[in-house]
């Protein structure tokens, strides 16, 4: 099985209401999470949201640029089919 990288464009709405990923289009999405943007909280719990969504561990994905913005660029380490 072959491995690549990819990535997409993540838009993120700290210290929201409600928590999801939804599709925006293709390679962007809508994070939505409680965790506030302050330490890093909410770029943790954005991973951990976007590792369910993509079915992998937390670990395959990094924020490569926009740490202490609102749009994100993730990279997803893992398997082609993923």
């Amino acid at each position: 099985m072959s491995s690549r990288r990819r990535t997409v464009r993540v838009k993120v709405n700290a210290s929201s209401k409600s928590e999801g990923v939804r599709l925006l289009e293709e390679g962007y999405y809508q994070v939505r999470t409680r965790a506030p943007a302050e330490r890093g909280r909410a770029n943790r719990r954005v991973l951990q949201l976007l590792a369910a969504q993509f079915g992998c561990p937390v670990e395959a994905l990094t924020i490569v640029s926009g740490a202490s913005k609102p749009i994100k660029i993730v990279a997803i380490d893992g398997p082609e089919n993923r």
